[in-house]
Order: C-alpha cells, then sequence, then structure tokens
C-alpha cells in the first residue's frame, strides 16, 4: 500500500498544510491507514519542527499502484 498522508498543523499565527506523498507503507512499518495517520505525525513533525501534539492528519489516501 503506497499512501499519500495530508497533515494541517497549527503554529501561534498560523494554520498550515502539508503532504507527504507516495509514502511506501512498508518504510512506516505500518499494516493500517490507523498506524499510517499515527506515525505521519512524527514524519511531519520532523519535516516541520512543528510539536508533534499540534498536528492533524485531515487524510490518508491509499493509492492504486495499476497493478
Amino acid at each position: 500500500m503506497d499512501i499519500d498522508i495530508e497533515v494541517r498543523y497549527l503554529s501561534e499565527r498560523d494554520v498550515y498544510a502539508v503532504t507527504v506523498p507516495t509514502v511506501p507503507s512498508a518504510s512506516l512499518e505500518v499494516q493500517t491507514v490507523e498506524e499510517a495517520a499515527y506515525l505521519a505525525r512524527a514524519r511531519v513533525g520532523e519535516i516541520t519542527g512543528t510539536d508533534v501534539e499540534a498536528v492533524l492528519v485531515a487524510s490518508v489516501i491509499e493509492l492504486d499502484d495499476g497493478d
């Protein structure tokens, strides 16, 4: 399963959105969409430097790999 993860997060003054596209689930070590959303918080925290507690995963979309 490959997934796109859209994450919305807050700072003191702004609301941001970031998309982590086409993340292979194997690299996240996940088995379910719920686990992907949970681990996406940490990934986005690394990318943006945002406090992980402020991160809300807006959507996790499974992509059709065309097979």
